[in-house]
């Protein structure tokens, strides 16, 4: 068969969109072609609608129209037509592409697809470690799988490449395979990346971590100490009064916060906010977040008497006026985190339109689901606020009550911004229970009146599967979908005919492992656990001896990978064992990370070892 693609624009995007159609059909069937003559398939925009991604497919007998809302959605259309055809994306990286060799006929090329996705926000944060081919294969994998945005946080985020390529966490890379990235380097990586967002059509989010920072003079680009005789001259005097004293906050800028009641400090914040907005036109959203620190706000006299929330809610209707002065359209994201979950007591928004609120439970368990929850945060009552003497919630329930108080101020646009696939997915090593808590929380956003997810997560969360992220970005296309189906679906793509016997595989890990226990809501001390943790390496062989495909030698990545997550999880098992007995466990630990940390440039793509190795040692309390 012989196809026409024409693009109703002439664009990266709409290229880039008629590029991926074309290469996936030929994948698929290698007797078709392309040119002029053929039966013509149509990409344009229906329905022009910059905020929602509805997507509109119709073929008849080989003939038909690929549509999206917007130039973003048409890049999802082609996709979500691929998966009606039976392509299936499980992981960001090539061997999570799936593409089934069929004959496309003029009867399986008939169809009528409209939807729209059920949320409006669908996408990830950079974090943990990567590369530039890392981001890239998320790139690739988001609008494959129905998201829409990509969040590269703080001004230059080179922390999270220098991560990767210095692999300082890692004594398995040889020295010559380790290096220090310049400023300049990592320069060039955001722009060649910041163009390939662009061409996908994805929503750019930009900064957050910084402002209090960069507008000042100080390197902002991560968590690191800076000593006093380099920070410019005056600022200390702009920090917020801590203890009697101006100073930053443990030596790290970005967990600083200012003296808010100062003029000087919401000027030059709101003047590098109008600057940084004029000078990126095509940016989609920008976060405007105070400082990363907790219990560490001024308590100066004219600031002491005020909660940070509502020097917060000043400052941001400061750039709205300023923005509005400039007929800048730019849409803000602020963020209600450890301190600001309190809710403003003076102040109210005087432009809500021009913000999105993000809510980023960052205390909270996932041993609970949002869903689960929502009928006991009616009963529940925030604490007041009692300066830089906070207690944070960690009920889910806690969380969504300081939500509602938000929301008696705010009632705009609005998105979670979650951890799940930053920290615990390591805690849960069959993935099962993170998996399908993630999917809950999704599926239940709009119970929260929450529009979506932004989720803050490695790269590289998919050892032993893709199933959390995956399940994530189901969720958000159809709150109505069911876990299992999802489940199910993935699976099968993965592991073929043994799918199901997987899952149920690693649904007893999760279940042996008992993340409950990994988060430290059950005794350290525990003869049960202690049981359990003694009895998985028995099962995990068991389920080798009869699964022969499971080897670190198979060319299929998904097998390779639960090969080498069962040696993993066997060396965890004995550290865990030792914890519930109250014993020593270092060696254990490092057997563990080891095995991560010596297969990750086979498998890089699959797991981040920075991220498994200070999550196990940190995290998990490693001694």
């Amino acid at each position: 068969m012989k196809f026409n693609v024409i693009c109703e624009k002439d664009s990266p995007v709409f290229a880039y969109a008629k590029s991926e159609l074309e290469r996936c059909l030929k994948l698929m069937d290698d007797s078709i072609s392309f040119g002029e003559n053929g039966k013509e398939i149509a990409l344009s925009i229906k329905n022009l609608d910059e905020q929602n991604d509805h997507v509109s497919i119709l073929f008849n007998c080989g003939e038909g129209k690929i549509c999206g809302s917007n130039e973003g959605a048409v890049v999802i259309a082609v996709y979500r037509f691929l998966r009606e055809l039976g392509c299936i994306w499980t992981c960001p990286g090539q061997d999570g592409e799936h593409i089934p060799k069929k004959q496309l006929t003029e009867e399986l090329l008939t169809l009528n697809i409209n939807e729209t996705p059920s949320y409006k926000h669908r996408g990830v944060c950079i974090e943990g470690a990567v590369s530039e081919e890392h981001v890239l294969e998320m790139l690739d994998f988001i609008p494959r799988v129905g998201m829409n945005s990509y969040f590269f946080q703080f001004f230059r985020p080179s922390v999270f490449f220098k991560r990767w390529y210095s692999h300082l966490w890692n004594d398995c890379y040889k020295p010559e395979e380790k290096r220090d990235l310049s400023a300049e380097e990592v320069d060039a990586i955001l722009e060649r990346l910041t163009a390939e967002t662009a061409k996908r059509g994805i929503r750019h989010h930009a900064i957050g971590h910084g402002w209090t920072c960069v507008p000042f003079g100080i390197e902002g680009e991560g968590w690191h100490k800076v000593p006093d005789e380099v920070l410019p001259d005056g600022y200390i005097e702009l920090t917020a009064l801590f203890n009697g004293k101006r100073q930053t906050f443990n030596g790290v800028p970005l967990n600083t916060n200012l003296c808010y009641s100062n003029p000087k400090v919401m000027e030059i914040m709101s003047d590098a906010v109008v600057e940084y907005a004029q000078s990126h036109p095509t940016l989609s959203v920008l976060h405007l977040w105070l400082a990363d620190g907790e219990n560490n706000n001024c308590e100066c006299e004219n600031c002491k008497d005020t909660i940070p929330s509502d020097y917060y809610v000043e400052l941001l209707n400061l750039v709205d006026k300023k923005l509005t002065e400039k007929n800048l359209n730019t849409k803000i994201v602020f963020l209600i985190y450890v301190d600001l979950l309190w809710a403003p007591q003076k102040n109210t928004f005087i432009n809500p339109d021009r913000f999105i609120i993000m809510f980023a439970p960052i205390k909270r368990t996932y041993s609970k689901t949002i869903v689960q929850s929502i009928k006991e945060s009616k009963e529940v009552h925030t604490t007041p606020y009692e300066r830089n003497k906070l207690t944070f919630p960690t009920s889910v329930a806690e969380n969504i009550a300081y939500l509602n108080d938000w929301r008696k101020v705010f009632k705009g646009e609005g998105f979670l911004f979650d951890y799940h696939l930053m920290w615990d997915h390591q805690k849960d090593p069959g993935y099962m229970q993170i998996s399908k808590t993630l999917f809950e929380d999704m599926v239940a956003l709009d119970k929260i009146g929450l529009d979506g997810m932004i989720s803050c997560q490695v790269s590289r969360a998919s050892f032993p599967t893709g199933l959390p992220l995956y399940a994530m970005a189901k969720g958000l296309w159809d709150k109505t979908a069911s876990f299992d189906d999802v489940a199910d679906e993935y699976f099968e793509a993965e592991f073929g005919d043994k799918g199901a016997e997987v899952r149920e595989y690693l649904t007893k890990v999760s279940d042996l492992f008992d993340p409950e226990y990994i988060r430290d809501e059950k005794p350290a001390i525990s003869e049960e656990n202690y049981q359990k943790f003694l009895s998985i390496p028995a099962f995990v062989c068991e389920f080798k001896r009869t699964h022969p495909e499971m080897s670190v030698a198979s060319e299929n990545m998904a097998w390779k990978v639960l090969a080498i997550h069962a040696d993993q999880i066997i060396a965890l098992s004995m550290l865990f064992a030792r914890r519930a007995r109250g014993e020593e466990r270092r060696d254990m630990y490092e057997m563990s990370s080891r095995i991560v940390g010596k297969n990750e440039p086979t498998i890089s793509s699959r797991v981040d070892a920075w991220n498994y190795t200070l999550n196990l040692c940190w995290r998990f309390h490693v001694k």
